[in-house]
This record gives structure tokens, sequence and C-alpha cells, in this order.
């Protein structure tokens, strides 16, 4: 059995009031990968090639959905060995905005989806 830090924030669904440990690895898994969505190569100290680094790639003149793709694969290849167990998926669309573009990134589990994110 795994375990894990409860780091769920309290306004998503399903939020267990005064848990500190996570034990269902689905759960602990999506944290992990939260975790690499949300965090800059280079901010974990120890480990300057943790971190998906989203807004940095999503910039990138020329940047498109299936590098996105491979970077999250390699992340998590790397940092979150117990998805081996899941067939994880990234979709990605970019959809014009009126300031700047948009990013709709969609994270499926065994063809669930599991969450998702606007990045601009």
């Amino acid at each position: 059995m795994i375990k894990d830090l409860y780091i769920i924030n309290q306004n998503e669904p399903g939020y267990l009031v005064n848990s500190i440990d996570e034990t269902d690895s689905l759960r602990i898994i999506l944290q992990k990968i939260k975790m690499i969505m949300f965090t800059r190569k280079g901010e974990v100290l120890g480990d300057p090639n943790f971190g998906l680094s989203l807004e940095d790639l999503l910039f990138e003149f020329g940047f498109s959905a299936n590098e996105l793709k491979k970077a999250f694969d390699q992340q998590i290849a790397s940092y979150v060995t117990e998805a081996a167990d899941f067939e994880l998926r990234l979709d990605v669309n970019f959809v014009p905005g009126t300031v700047r573009d948009l990013a709709y990134i969609d994270i499926y589990v065994n063809g669930t989806k599991a969450f998702g994110v606007v990045a601009a």
C-alpha cells in the first residue's frame, strides 16, 4: 500500500476534513500529476528536472500539443512510476482568445476525465 500526504484543496469535490494522509493510489497519482503540471523546472531543490513548466511551454514560439504530451509522458515516467498500473492520457486543445490564446488541458485515467486545466 502506498501512502502520501493529503494535499487536496478544500474547494475540490470529495475533500475530507481532518485528513493528513492519503492511501488511495489513484488520488495519490492525481496529486502528483497536479504537482508536476503546476511546477516549473528548477523550483524543486535538488531536482532541477522536476516539473512540466507548463506556462513556459505554452508560450514558446511554434509549440505544439504533441510536444506537451511528450513532456508530460516523460515527467510521468520519471516521477509517477506507480501510474504504470493506469492508462493516463493528456488531451490538449488550443483556442484563440481575445488577448492571448488558451490551452484546455484534460487528464484522463482509464478513459475517464480526472481533471482539467485552462492555461492562458
